[in-house]
């Protein structure tokens, strides 16, 4: 019996990069609205207010990138809650929020290969800021990456089981003029942070 092998020259070996399927979010969030994995990665495109009244809610698994505001240099793009979040990330199935380069999470959105990787600049590549609700916020089981903050303004909030890497800052809580609000913070690590 004979064993019959095909040799394929490397030369006549194409390379085609994989395309990735991802939900372009390039609107305002102004009703309620359910982010899941089977529609991630979500690459949010623009500045994005979720409307007061608005309630966003994330599940297990997803992947969220965020493209870099390149409209004037060194400036970054910004998300504000002024509705409300729940995330519901899980110890199996954390939530990401990155960069919309990096391509270790949720694959090659940005179709460009290797062109592009996730560079943070002076202050980071993206904000979110949560702004006063009246119903406490749970943070638990997300990784946050090239960010310059996670604001939480005025809240009552409790995080765990959060990561912060290869951002600026990292997690304010701030009071600013609103009265009250606390913070349970737990099993958090930040690290590669190049703000003060």
């Amino acid at each position: 019996m004979f064993a019959l092998g095909i040799v394929i020259p490397s030369a006549f070996l194409v390379h085609i990069p994989l395309s990735y399927s991802a939900t372009i979010v390039d609107a305002d969030i102004t009703q309620d609205a359910l982010w899941t994995k089977e529609q991630s990665p979500y690459i949010i495109t623009r500045d994005l207010n979720v409307a007061s009244g608005a309630v966003l809610t994330i599940d297990p698994g997803v992947i969220v990138k965020i493209q870099k505001n390149t409209s004037t240099e060194g400036s970054i793009r910004n998300i504000f809650i002024w509705g409300s979040l729940v995330t519901k990330g899980t110890s199996a199935e954390k939530i990401y929020f990155t960069d919309s380069a990096d391509d270790s999470l949720g694959g090659d959105t940005n179709n460009d290969g290797t062109s592009t990787v996730p560079i943070l600049n002076t202050f980071g590549n993206w904000a979110f800021h949560l702004m006063p609700q009246p119903t406490p916020i749970t943070f638990h089981n997300i990784e946050i990456r090239y960010a310059n903050i996670f604001d939480f303004i005025g809240l009552n909030v409790s995080i765990s089981d959060v990561m912060v890497t290869h951002s600026w800052r990292g997690i304010a809580v701030k009071s600013f003029n609103h009265k009250g609000g606390s913070v349970e913070m737990s099993d958090t690590t930040f690290d590669h942070l190049i703000g003060t």
